[in-house]
């Protein structure tokens, strides 16, 4: 939640669902948000970059680089 919340460029977009959801106290609902949100974020980002194949189910693997 840190991460997402505090030091994410997209913690407003975070913020705006979460703030009904504290209000409600469904505190586990923020977290798993917050996880799912982060991975599939980061995991985009790596896809468009190139870095990371954008499906795993893809024809193509890319060749991991060390």
């Amino acid at each position: 939640m840190w991460i997402v919340g505090v030091r994410s460029d997209y913690r407003d977009v975070f913020w705006k669902m979460a703030k009904p959801a504290l209000r409600k106290g469904d505190i586990e609902d923020i977290i798993h948000v917050s996880l799912v949100s982060h991975h599939l974020i980061s995991f985009a980002r790596e896809a468009a970059k190139g870095d990371q194949n954008a499906a795993f189910y893809s024809p193509e693997l890319k060749a991991r680089t060390a």
